[in-house]
């Protein structure tokens, strides 16, 4: 009985605390991400910024206070903002330098990351994080008719939101 306690105690210390006891949840809310008009004859890059707001939730009582969130983007890289047959490159980042590419764990790439508390008077705590999107300057030949305006748009179909719950050592991103 001791060594069942003493496993139990060790496992909530490392962060191991059962997930069925209460209802831990989290839920994510992306805005949307719009470069606005683009002039792919003018060859300049083109930056946009999005936004996801990520909201978790605790019993009264909880042994897990702290929650790691990983907002993992699959697909492939670049991605394609289309519009019938023509297509614009573009791609996502975790910073404004445009240097941190989003990714996922499935892909062995680094997702967005972030930690939440339980509040001392409440039960929800949210976070909202920001992704940078950008078009590169000189982008391939981009099809156009009669030079009017042509809306690109891509559904983000390959999105995953993975959390865990813990005590004192963050879980890390994993699949």
């Amino acid at each position: 009985m001791k060594q069942a306690l003493l496993l139990l105690a060790l496992g909530l210390l490392l962060g191991g605390a059962p997930r069925g006891a209460g209802a831990h949840t989290c839920s994510a809310s992306p805005s949307a991400l719009s470069f606005g008009n683009v002039s792919p004859i003018a060859l300049n890059a083109v930056a946009a910024t999005g936004s996801v707001t990520v909201q978790c939730t605790w019993p009264m009582l909880t042994l897990t206070p702290s929650v790691q969130v990983c907002l993992n983007l699959g697909g492939t890289r670049p991605r394609y903002l289309a519009s019938g047959i023509g297509q614009v490159r573009y791609d996502l980042y975790r910073d404004a330098a445009h240097s941190l590419a989003w990714g996922s764990t499935a892909l062995g790439t680094t997702p967005i990351s972030l930690t939440l508390d339980k509040p001392l008077n409440g039960t929800r705590a949210s976070a909202t994080v920001n992704f940078y999107g950008l078009i590169a300057a000189n982008p391939p030949t981009v099809p156009t008719t009669g030079n009017v305006r042509t809306v690109y748009a891509q559904t983000l179909s390959q999105t995953s939101l993975n959390y865990g719950f813990f005590l004192m050592l963050a879980p890390g991103c994993r699949q």
